[in-house]
């Protein structure tokens, strides 16, 4: 759910799991349009870029084909909300060697999220940095005006897909290079992503460390507490690797909010890498990655500034989830954990519900702190339709699994 800080490390599910979880660099400021008559002109991408118009609005989408030409169509989702899928930081021509087969049988396509190409306003942009500010003091009440001066949950909100948006720009790329639309691979809040698509007529699906939705903000943050908890405890007995090359001092100084934001942090980096890192972190002694891993988990950059991914952010899960408030007596790692979405303060407006009739395999893992074990079993109950394949890899970017989930749920041709 973000990019990375620190040294790249891999990647995130399909190629992109573990790249926006590393050793995170530094969150960039939002890339600046170049005057141009093209989305993928105007904005950046280190990635084949194409775009579409859907109902009055541009997209970008890339669409990765076979070598053997065939009509049979996957959507990937990178999970998120807040990724950029044509910035480079997925590797997205790596994924044949993740996913052979898949690529091999099919195309697939990846749409950009819109607020990667959305302008931002002074006002927006002036109030996601008072929000920092205050967040990193604990105080929420700089909440309500991002929400007014961003658009957030607005009907027209341009940060986050929306149920009809997604689908509808999936169902014209497919219609544009005639495509049939067979399965959908998604990661994290790809799970919702899915729901979003329902309509399209997936036969099948496989869902990587997937968002429980069916749980209240308030349940996953509690369960997301002890799995933490749980890490925390194991990397504390884990001998720590070398520190990384010193960089740049930062611009504001480590408080202990940069210590629990790391710790968070934690649970997205590779198994090996929160071993290198995770003791020292935890104790507070490696003040230069506890740095670099708050500001990737809040997506600061320059002083106190916010990229807009945090919108998307906000805008997708606020939807899903409801409001969430710490418990008078809930511990400092829990308070922060819900203060990340202080802006969730109204009543959930969307439920995901499968599709019918649907194959699924889900990739889950008893270790994963940010999409806990228990609550995915909740939401997608082993059955008949449903199968799992649970890994002992504990990162939440870590793709482990996924590969015999895909043999298993989309046949073979």
């Amino acid at each position: 759910m973000r990019w990375s800080t620190l040294v790249m490390i891999g990647i995130v599910l399909l190629v992109a799991a573990t790249a926006a979880r590393s050793h995170p660099e530094p969150t960039q400021a939002p890339p600046t349009a170049k005057p141009a008559t093209s989305l993928c002109e105007q904005f950046e991408t280190r990635e084949s870029c194409r775009e579409i118009a859907v109902d009055g609005r541009t997209w970008r989408y890339t669409l990765q084909q076979p070598a053997a030409p065939t009509s049979d169509a996957v959507v990937l989702d990178l999970g998120g909300p807040g990724t950029s899928a044509l910035s480079g930081s997925f590797n997205l021509a790596g994924l044949p060697d993740v996913l052979p087969d898949l690529m091999r049988r099919f195309n697939v396509i990846i749409v950009e999220e819109p607020w990667v190409t959305t302008p931002v306003t002074d006002g927006c942009d002036q109030s996601l940095s008072a929000f920092y500010h205050d967040i990193r003091n604990g105080d929420r009440s700089a909440a309500g005006p991002v929400r007014s001066s961003c658009g957030l949950g607005a009907a027209s909100s341009p940060w986050g897909f929306s149920p009809s948006t997604y689908s509808d720009v999936i169902r014209a790329i497919a219609g544009r290079h005639q495509l049939s639309l067979k399965g959908f691979v998604g990661h994290s809040f790809g799970s919702v992503r899915l729901s979003y698509g329902k309509d399209l007529g997936f036969a099948w699906a496989v869902l990587g460390r997937p968002f429980p939705y069916t749980a209240g903000l308030t349940e996953l943050i509690r369960e997301q507490s002890t799995v933490l908890t749980r890490l925390q405890r194991k990397l504390e007995r884990t001998e720590p690797g070398p520190l990384p090359p010193a960089g740049d001092e930062r611009s504001i100084p480590t408080t202990e909010f940069d210590r629990l934001s790391a710790i968070v942090e934690l649970g997205y980096l590779d198994d090996t890498m929160a071993a290198r890192l995770g003791k020292r972190v935890i104790d507070g002694s490696d003040t230069e990655s506890i740095g670099l891993m708050s500001d990737t988990l809040w997506s600061r950059y320059g002083t106190e500034s916010m990229s807009t991914r945090t919108l998307a952010f906000w805008d997708e899960v606020c939807a899903t989830t409801g409001p969430a408030k710490p418990p008078a007596d809930a511990s400092p790692l829990r308070t922060l954990l819900t203060n990340r979405y202080a802006t969730c303060t109204s009543p959930a407006t969307y439920r995901p519900t499968l599709p019918a009739g649907l194959r699924l395999c889900v990739v889950d893992s008893p270790d994963d702190p940010v999409a806990p074990q228990s609550l995915v079993r909740k939401t997608f109950p082993p059955g008949a339709a449903i199968t799992y394949n649970t890994t002992t890899v504990g990162s939440h970017t870590s793709m482990a699994g996924l590969d015999d989930c895909v043999e298993a749920v989309s046949g073979t041709s």
